[in-house]
């Protein structure tokens, strides 16, 4: 076992990555706390809010704060579930499929600067580690319940 933390090393990654998209995406108003929210969207508009929590692994506080940033800015509406009033439904508007393009396109130049220098195969490997370290995260968090 390396003598090197993977946490410390994660939690620098995730770090700097926010630091450089908080910078991008400034533009259009949207901080990088809410991307995966609003990507998430994208491809799934009209979840209810507590499937959106699940589904990206965030705490339902996180994700209310997230959701109210986006509707503030304008680009999701939050509706109550007509058959459940307990339960809200999030809809992207107009205006936030306005900047899905562009959004989409910071992220993947992002991606590609990430990987600037790396070999496909040296990408493969990324991923499948990374894969394997986020199933063993989950089996961690599943034994604490």
């Amino acid at each position: 076992m390396p003598d090197r933390s993977a946490g410390k090393q994660i939690s620098h990654i995730s770090r700097s990555i926010s630091r450089y998209l908080d910078a991008k995406v400034n533009s259009l108003n949207l901080s990088y706390s809410v991307i995966p929210f609003l990507t998430y969207l994208y491809e799934h508009d009209g979840v209810h809010q507590d499937e959106l929590a699940a589904n990206l692994h965030y705490d339902k506080s996180s994700a209310t704060r997230a959701i109210t940033a986006l509707v503030k800015q304008g680009y999701v509406t939050r509706q109550i579930d007509k058959r459940n009033k307990r339960r809200n439904i999030i809809n992207v508007t107009i205006k936030g499929y306005t900047i899905k393009d562009e959004l989409i396109l910071i992220l993947r130049r992002t991606t590609q600067k990430l990987f600037n220098d790396f070999t496909d195969e040296e990408i493969n490997l990324y991923f499948k580690l990374s894969d394997k370290i986020d199933k063993n995260l989950d089996n961690m968090l599943k034994s604490l319940k």
